[in-house]
């Protein structure tokens, strides 16, 4: 499972849901979650601070869950 499609299911949200409340389709959107794309830097600071998460935490795969901590999530917030 994607670290995106994680995010957005642990906060009980759609992929429709987060689509529409970020002027996204759904189909690209889809296409994020996949792995078949990735998303413009804009687009996935947006998703991040939508979701309440990082960028890294959402899109680089080889991270573990914990490895930033609270810092790096304020980090990308407060850049947003």
């Amino acid at each position: 499972m994607s670290n995106l499609r994680k995010a957005i299911e642990e906060r009980g949200l759609t992929q429709a849901q987060v689509a529409e409340a970020l002027g996204l389709s759904s189909s690209r959107l889809s296409q994020y979650v996949t792995g078949k794309r990735r998303p413009a830097l804009p687009v996935a600071v947006r998703l991040a601070a939508y979701l309440g998460t990082s960028v890294e935490q959402l899109f680089c795969d080889d991270l573990p869950n914990d490895a930033l901590g609270d810092g790096a999530q304020r980090e990308v917030k407060s850049s947003a």
